[in-house]
């Protein structure tokens, strides 16, 4: 059975737009979110959590990399 040109084209535009919309329904809502996060960053900034978070993080690699170098500093004079 051959298809006309007519049913050719409404097959190939059916398919084009069939994706389109599956496309859309799939990922849109994904990409919205990640627009929307990025917006609320760029308005508001870092979260007051997370600033504190990171400051309690660089106070204990200070503090570990501080108490490495004693340590280190009692051996050279023990040799």
């Amino acid at each position: 059975m051959e298809l006309t040109p007519s049913q050719q084209t409404d097959s190939v535009l059916f398919l084009l737009f069939s994706l389109t919309f599956i496309a859309t329904v799939l990922y849109l809502p994904h990409h919205l979110m990640f627009i929307i996060s990025r917006a609320w960053f760029y308005m508001h900034g870092e979260a007051f959590e997370s600033a504190e978070l990171a400051k309690g993080v660089l106070g204990s690699v200070v503090g570990t990399a501080a108490a490495a170098t004693t340590g280190a500093a009692e051996v050279v004079r023990e040799l």
